[in-house]
């Protein structure tokens, strides 16, 4: 439990560093902190609701309550990255709101079969929230079409 609630803390702190950031800023800290594998720093990037909804997907021990600690995220497929290479980023055009940004990213994986991005270059739409102005903007989702 101490592990978590200083996990906790550092995303409010990093959260705070990085609430001034303007979208794009947070996209590139995202994909600057998955090639480096700073587990802590993607999810404080990462939005309240998105956090919490990984607590539930994926579900692996079905008398659980919630997924544990190291099931709960996204990362758990981080340590199969090489690298991730952002490439260019540009907002869509269009009536979008939270705004979506369309990301070109540079993945290598150690091993190529385990994930569902394609190894390469590859397109991602990231969607962007203010779920609390006072934090500023935090990714909310990845989608593969706008």
């Amino acid at each position: 439990m101490a592990g978590l609630l200083g996990g906790c803390k550092f995303i409010q702190r990093k959260g705070k560093q990085i609430g001034h950031n303007d979208t794009e800023e947070i996209i590139a800290v995202y994909y600057t902190a998955l090639d480096a594998h700073d587990y802590r720093t993607v999810n404080a990037v990462r939005s309240r609701r998105a956090l919490a909804q990984d607590l539930f997907v994926n579900m692996f021990d079905d008398e659980a309550l919630f997924n544990q600690q190291g099931d709960a995220t996204i990362t758990q497929w981080i340590e199969n990255i090489k690298s991730a290479k952002l490439l260019n980023v540009t907002q869509v055009k269009g009536n979008h709101y939270p705004p979506v940004y369309a990301a070109e990213v540079n993945f290598q994986f150690v091993n190529p079969d385990l994930p569902t991005i394609p190894e390469g270059t590859t397109q991602q739409f990231v969607v962007v929230n203010k779920e609390i102005e006072e934090l500023g903007w935090r990714i909310e989702e990845f989608n593969t079409a706008p």
